[in-house]
């Protein structure tokens, strides 16, 4: 499916070959894919009008990433890191939330682009250290929506496991209530 997006894609960009497929082909509606052209509008206009900056808090919190991650790669003997790495967590969360027409760059931007960045440069890492700065920087790599998947699979199985203990017992509760201990998640 990604292979036939690009491949239409690159061929929609080509100025003979777009006519010819357009009329050798039927279009697919597929509702999660934005048309080409109004991306190219929605790109233009955030360019265009969006210009958004880091408050100076989020500039802390990317330079302490940045220099733990220098320290790290120091004694660790892996690949260096060097000043280009800052500059692009800081250029990632703008156009981050340049994507979202925002004004301003919020945690979650700086997050994506710090997890972005974590991810790109430890993976260039020879395979030991990688591991050892995985597990160093993994509270930066973890991400919200991490904890919330987390969350709702474990309150997932714990209604899978009401419903068990009804059907065994026999007591059916109301179907669209169920209690769930707090004590039940902390576990």
């Amino acid at each position: 499916r990604l292979a036939d997006f690009v491949v239409g894609s690159h061929a929609a960009s080509h100025p003979h070959g777009a006519q010819e497929d357009q009329e050798n082909k039927a279009p697919e509606e597929d509702p999660d894919v934005i048309p080409q052209e109004l991306l190219k509008k929605y790109i233009t206009f955030a360019k265009q009008t969006c210009r958004p900056r880091l408050h100076q808090g989020d500039y802390d919190k990317i330079a302490i990433v940045y220099s733990e991650l220098r320290r790290e790669s120091s004694v660790t003997q892996g690949m260096p890191i060097a000043v280009r790495h800052l500059e692009s967590m800081i250029r990632m969360s703008e156009a981050r939330a340049a994507m979202h027409l925002r004004e301003y760059v919020n945690d979650d931007d700086i997050d994506a682009a710090i997890k972005t960045m974590l991810d790109s440069f430890i993976s260039t890492q020879k395979l030991s250290i990688q591991k050892v700065m995985r597990r160093k920087f993994s509270k930066f790599i973890v991400s919200k929506q991490d904890f919330e998947g987390l969350a709702l699979f474990k309150l997932r199985e714990l209604l899978r496991d009401a419903r068990s203990i009804e059907q065994i017992t026999g007591q059916v509760q109301d179907q669209g209530y169920y209690n769930i201990s707090v004590r039940q998640l902390e576990e």
